[in-house]
């Protein structure tokens, strides 16, 4: 039995454009790409915690920014604003987040949400500092 080189090299060369493609796909669509690509965030600090077997996560960020680009970032994610300063309805408080940096506010007082299709965010400011927390449940 022969193996081809030239046809395994193809092989090899298409699945390396498919694992960037997939890569790229995942930047672009990241919580993180705005923040990256604007000069009036700071400071940017996350963390993914464990996934369980059934999809269950947690996506904690923290960022200093003005609250313009605050603004303008939950309109980026969809979010609704929260109406007073409690937790609207099917949401669940902020998570518990085992890194230091993680303080949000207490009152989600200005913040936002979104919770659709087991996914669950939220979105505060305060301090001169953006929360999100992102819950797949």
């Amino acid at each position: 039995m022969k193996i081809d080189f030239k046809k395994l090299g193809k092989i090899f060369v298409f699945i390396c454009l498919g694992i960037g493609a997939l890569l790229t796909l995942d930047w672009w669509f990241s919580p993180l790409r705005p923040l990256r690509l604007s000069s009036s965030v700071s400071g940017i600090e996350y963390y993914n915690g464990p996934t369980t077997f059934t999809g269950d996560g947690n996506f904690f960020l923290v960022a200093s920014c003005n609250q313009e680009f605050y603004q303008m970032y939950a309109k980026y994610l969809k979010l609704d604003p929260i109406q007073g300063a409690e937790v609207p309805e099917g949401c669940t408080e902020w998570s518990i987040c085992p890194m230091e940096w993680w303080t949000p506010p207490l009152s989600l007082r200005g913040g936002y949400y979104m919770h659709n299709r087991g996914q669950e965010m939220l979105l505060s400011y305060s301090g001169g500092r953006m929360y999100l927390n992102i819950k797949n449940t």
